[in-house]
């Protein structure tokens, strides 16, 4: 399953209700999340291996060159790639 977060807030209920082999996206605020050296930033990467990010959201907040490097960086185009390839999603 696919987890698509929008708010930091809403990080903690995809880490919840996520199993090891779903896969996480950030998006819009909820970027801020993946900063290197943080404790959520650990704990996310902690309970999902598969993290995904989109540039231009990390962009548009300058945290470009912040995001911890377990975390793959995707574009638009990416981003309808796996959402494709995952049967089920949910938004958070």
């Amino acid at each position: 399953m696919l987890h698509i977060v929008k708010q930091i807030n809403d990080i903690s209920n995809a880490i919840e209700y996520s199993l090891a082999e779903d896969k996480i996206l950030l998006t819009e605020d909820s970027v801020y999340v993946a900063v290197a050296d943080t404790s959520s930033c650990a704990e996310l990467l902690e309970s999902c291996k598969s993290v995904y990010i989109l540039k231009a959201d990390l962009e548009a907040r300058g945290l470009s060159e912040l995001v911890n490097k377990y975390i793959k960086v995707i574009d638009y185009s990416e981003w309808v790639e796996l959402t494709d390839s995952e049967p089920k999603s949910i938004s958070w």
